[in-house]
């Protein structure tokens, strides 16, 4: 588009210049001005000589990119602002910076260029679309519950896979009727040539139960979490450990790479780790145990217990998520 344009100017400066090159000036005739004449020296319409300045024109273009072809052109680079941490309690980002290997805040032009992405698209569906939403479902539990935590002592009780394990989305879920994967709270994936790591697109839109967004951020903090010594959760802590999720990388708001230890047919569910909210629990100390034993974390899922639907010894009511 640039030499085009060149050529353009380049062409009809020249023919202007040439159209008075070594004519006489001439003196300002007396009297009245003559009338102009209707014709004009150079006829567009005329093919031949249309034909004439289209040919010039051409030679002219070749001769500018002869001119400009030791200058080059580099496409303007793409800005990209990183991912901040900068929100992190002082310990959170302690945290990252004494474990920098396993996390690491990129751009998206750091992202392998030939992934292929699925969504699970491709799957059969496997709900029925008759079923019908709401009512009440009632069901029993041979102990009430003795905490709202997910983790920590008491946490693994029978109650938990109302709140947790059949409730909180991660990143994909495995198909129930078959190989593969489909959507949680990524809209899409993609397996990297080693096998071990794994990108996710985050769904821009997912929220938690108390309307606020999940973060890309949350997924280092999940690692943060799991790894603290006052969750009191040493399974949990060996088990999301460094040694098993060698790294995560943030690439920009919604995309975010996991890199398992060792390659798996089925990484992905491996490394589909749920998002934790560091806005609800912002850091970890030695009161953990206390300050959150009856607050449920509020959840990616479609169901919340909210404090004045639990009747200790009695009862515990989970309500519908209002914007699920």
């Amino acid at each position: 588009m640039l030499i085009r344009r060149l050529t353009l100017v380049t062409v009809w400066g020249v023919l202007f210049f040439l159209a008075g090159c070594g004519q006489p000036k001439p003196k300002r005739p007396q009297g009245p001005p003559p009338e102009r004449s209707s014709s004009s020296p150079i006829d567009l319409t005329d093919p031949k000589q249309k034909e004439v300045l289209m040919e010039f024109a051409r030679e002219m273009g070749r001769e500018i990119a002869k001119e400009l072809g030791n200058v080059q052109v580099s496409k303007a680079p793409k800005l990209y602002t990183k991912v901040s941490l900068d929100h992190c309690a002082p310990s959170v980002r302690e945290f990252y910076e004494n474990n920098a290997e396993h996390f690491t805040i990129a751009t998206p032009d750091d992202m392998p260029t030939d992934l292929t992405w699925m969504d699970g698209s491709d799957l059969e569906v496997f709900s029925s679309p008759d079923a019908v939403q709401g009512g009440t479902y009632q069901d029993y539990t041979g102990d009430f519950p003795r905490t709202l935590r997910f983790v920590g002592p008491d946490a693994n009780g029978s109650f938990r896979r109302h709140i947790l394990d059949n409730n909180a989305m991660s990143l994909t879920k495995p198909y129930p009727n078959g190989d593969g994967d489909y959507p949680g709270l990524a809209e899409a994936w993609a397996i990297g040539k080693d096998r071990k790591t794994v990108y996710f697109k985050l769904d821009p839109d997912a929220r938690y139960s108390d309307g606020k967004p999940v973060r890309v951020t949350d997924y280092f903090f999940h690692q943060y979490y799991m790894q603290n010594p006052n969750i009191t959760a040493p399974w949990y802590s060996d088990f999301y450990g460094n040694d098993k999720f060698l790294n995560l990388t943030i690439y920009d708001e919604h995309t975010i790479s996991i890199k398992y230890w060792k390659a798996k047919p089925d990484v992905v569910e491996r490394v589909s780790i749920r998002p934790i909210p560091e806005h609800f629990y912002d850091e970890l100390d030695e009161l953990y145990l206390k300050d959150y034993d009856w607050k449920m974390e509020p959840t990616t899922g479609p169901y919340e217990v909210l404090e004045e639907n639990i009747v200790k010894g009695s009862s515990i009511t989970l309500t519908r998520v209002p914007h699920c």
